[in-house]
């Protein structure tokens, strides 16, 4: 859930996602047993395909997921 917050003395909207929210889709989508290494590099797939247009939102993840499960392959 996004929420406004003060950073150094200015305001500043976020927006967390934990490693349980991407374990769960993952889960969610038939992909079990994911290292903290494997979320992590899905995360980092979720930063680098960042689009603010789109913002970080559960088709997003899905997309990263599945994006980085066929790198693995």
């Amino acid at each position: 859930m996004a929420k406004v917050v003060t950073r150094n003395g200015t305001a500043v909207i976020e927006d967390l996602w934990y490693p349980d929210d991407i374990r769960q889709q993952a889960e969610s989508l038939g992909y079990e047993d994911l290292s903290m290494h494997d979320i992590e590099c899905i995360m980092e797939r979720v930063c680098e395909d960042f689009d603010a247009n789109e913002g970080i939102n559960w088709a997003t993840i899905d997309n990263a997921i599945e994006q980085e499960v066929k790198s693995w392959i």
